[in-house]
């Protein structure tokens, strides 16, 4: 049986061809991939528009419910936004669990079929639902203040209903 070689550059590209496609199975997307699930609900510019800095997708979950997206290299504590998909009935036992805890529980209102904000004093998640769907939107750094926080979420969430 004849022996056969790979060169360097083809090696390389039989590595990036089986990572692409490994990327693909587990639900990560390539740069020049379009986005799905969470992440076609919003673009990079909806969410830079809403935090008022420039943003870029940066990271996906396990399956297409999760998207998140990063600000990079501004020398400061960096935004993130993440984006959660799930269903009413995930929204309605956590908003049961949530409730439970008045002091970290407030109603938002203006968004959704149903929709509250869970947090304290430095961090804050809005959870929305919209008929069978629910998703929640997070928002963290750059030192924004709970309100700030709160609007921009929901300004998040009203571009996400906007798709649903």
């Amino acid at each position: 049986m004849p022996r056969t070689t790979t060169t360097p550059a083809a090696a390389m590209a039989l590595v990036l061809a089986a990572m692409t496609s490994t990327w693909a199975v587990c639900g990560m997307h390539t740069a020049q991939a379009t986005p799905s699930g969470a992440c076609a609900l919003l673009t990079a510019n909806q969410v830079s528009t809403a935090l008022g800095v420039p943003m870029s997708a940066s990271g996906f979950g396990a399956d297409a419910n999760h998207c998140q997206w990063e600000q990079h290299g501004n020398g400061k504590q960096p935004a993130n936004a993440v984006l959660l998909i799930e269903s009413a009935q995930s929204y309605d036992m956590l908003k049961g669990i949530r409730a439970a805890d008045r002091s970290l529980f407030a109603p938002a209102s203006g968004v959704g079929d149903d929709a509250f904000y869970w947090g304290g004093t430095m961090l804050v998640t809005l959870y929305v639902k919209k008929g069978s769907k629910g998703f929640r939107v997070s928002l963290y750094g750059q030192g924004w203040s709970i309100p700030q926080i709160k609007a921009k979420e929901k300004s998040l969430a009203k571009a996400v209903l906007s798709k649903l």
